[in-house]
């Protein structure tokens, strides 16, 4: 399982800077007037620091201007610094290969629109079904089957008992193609395109689901049905696209019996690619038999970033998975020097127990240590709290204000003025109004995956492994692009805007006040 093929080679590695391109000298790049920048928004939350959103960063350094050019066909540095870091995957692909079999048969045919005529010729039985049901509903009528094995198939037109349209096909000598024999071409009935067909099957929904869930693997039983339906102009039973949907999924991302054995050749993998990471799968025996309890994964990129670069503040949280196996994916969530959301592990675990929890957590300080004055943040979760002083005794606990928030709910009233009420520094704005809840980190990283949860554990370990690899290069163009200085340009517009509205405050002479009293009202002020 090379993580270079297919969809995974396409994006960008994590391997290290030593083949990006440089910096591109456009001088288009890098004129952003940060003293002038506002950011959008109202200061009526008091204590609340106003943040420039990543994609606001992308846009501003022109960026996504230049993916648009990329796309487009102009020559880029996206393009560049891609055709780099695959170039040394590509080595030696070029090789020239007969694909000649003698004695091959090579049948073509469009299958979005089959032409079903006399003697024509399928590959296999299941071709040639599959085909005649993409006749029968583009010629609006319903398919009733007289009898079909391997070796012959006898249908009919069920739209109406009078219609004489017959059709046999038979297996040939070569004991595999298919050969329509007999075909009485002429209808004798009225179409039944608005009334409900038995013509279209699972297998039928799978065919077309296929190439559909490749490219939004997340698409819903019934929104599937909804584009089929409105694609094909047929009418659908639910239950027949939820076990398309299924049947396709397993052709895409293959059996979930298999998948759990595909993540020991995923780690593999990964620890080849970036010696250092942190992957650990942790299996259980019952009755004898073997069965996937839990997994943790720190890619090596996001250990060293964290520790070099991040502070020491950690959320942790899990969120519940949609597929076939009803476990949970929990992550450990930093934050970078922009206040944006910083993945730094993640894993599955069955159950969120406090042995799961206490695994999770050893993992993951065998990746990051135990960094001085951490602070980790969690929900109301007892097994997760108790996981949390056992593994990082000297760390800082607190619960994350977002699950305080949904708790307290549950039992009182007037929640909308709690966050304000913790955020104030002033009596007056204690008293007054707040109209959003400010969403931590944890939850930001469950809504990130929200459209994945239902993949095959290696599938679904993987995605997360490529979403993760898409932002270090996004956040690494940005980067690249911003000015020199110690201090990012966007902290100090965010500086600027929470120093406005403070006219209410008075000046201090600090040759007139003890520092070393007046220092944790300085602090106070500044946190």
């Amino acid at each position: 399982m090379d993580l270079t093929e297919g969809t995974m080679g396409s994006q960008p590695s994590l391997l290290g800077d030593a083949d990006a391109a440089p910096p591109s000298s456009d001088p288009g790049f890098g004129d952003v007037d940060w003293d002038n920048l506002q950011i959008a928004g109202s200061q009526e939350d008091e204590g609340k620091m106003p943040m420039i959103s990543e994609d606001h960063v992308y846009e501003l350094l022109g960026l996504r201007d230049e993916d648009e050019r990329a796309v487009n066909g102009t020559e880029g540095p996206v393009r560049t610094t891609q055709m780099n870091m695959n170039a040394a995957d590509t080595v030696g692909a070029t090789i020239s290969v007969l694909d000649h079999i003698p004695d091959e048969i090579v049948i073509g045919y469009d299958k979005e629109n089959p032409i079903i005529e006399l003697g024509t010729v399928y590959p296999t039985m299941k071709e040639f079904r599959m085909a005649l049901r993409d006749f029968a509903i583009k010629n609006e009528f319903s398919l009733g089957t007289e009898k079909s094995d391997q070796k012959r198939f006898r249908g009919f037109c069920k739209s109406n008992t009078e219609c004489p349209w017959r059709i046999v096909a038979n297996r040939q000598d070569d004991n595999r193609t298919i050969k329509v024999t007999l075909l009485c071409e002429d209808h004798d009935c009225v179409s039944n395109r608005r009334i409900e067909t038995t013509a279209p099957s699972k297998n039928w929904v799978a065919s077309k689901a296929e190439n559909i869930l490749r490219h939004k693997p997340d698409m819903g039983a019934k929104e599937l049905q909804d584009k089929l339906q409105e694609q094909y102009g047929v009418t659908l039973v639910y239950d027949t696209v939820w076990r398309g949907r299924e049947i396709a999924l397993d052709k895409v991302y293959g059996k979930w019996s298999d998948s759990f054995q595909l993540l020991y050749r995923w780690k593999a993998e990964v620890l080849k690619r970036m010696p250092g990471s942190v992957v650990e799968i942790d299996p259980m025996v019952v009755d004898g038999q073997v069965y996937f309890h839990r997994f943790f994964c720190a890619l090596k990129p996001c250990i060293d970033g964290f520790r070099e670069g991040c502070r020491p503040y950690l959320s942790i949280d899990s969120t519940a998975l949609n597929g076939r196996w009803n476990g949970h994916l929990a992550s450990a969530v930093a934050v970078d020097g922009h206040t944006w959301m910083y993945p730094v592990a993640y894993g599955f675990i069955a159950l969120e127990t406090e042995d799961n929890w206490t695994w999770f957590m050893r993992h993951l300080r065998d990746a990051i240590g135990d960094p001085p004055l951490l602070a980790v943040c969690t929900d109301a979760c007892k097994g997760l709290e108790n996981a949390v002083a056992s593994v990082f005794p000297s760390a800082e606990q607190r619960e994350c204000f977002f699950h305080l928030m949904k708790n307290f709910k549950k039992r009182f009233q007037g929640s909308e003025r709690l966050y304000p009420a913790a955020k104030a520094y002033r009596e007056e704005v204690f008293t007054e109004h707040m109209t959003a809840i400010f969403n931590e980190s944890a939850e930001v990283f469950n809504n990130w995956i929200r459209d994945i949860k239902d993949l095959p554990v290696a599938e679904l370990a993987d995605k997360v492994r490529e979403m993760i690899m898409v932002l270090w290069s996004k956040r690494r163009r940005i980067a690249e692009r911003l000015p020199p200085g110690r201090i990012l340009p966007a902290v100090m517009v965010q500086l600027r805007a929470n120093t406005r509205g403070l006219s209410h405050l008075k000046d201090v002479n600090l040759c007139d006040v003890n520092l070393c009293e007046a220092e944790p009202v300085m602090f106070g002020l500044l946190q």
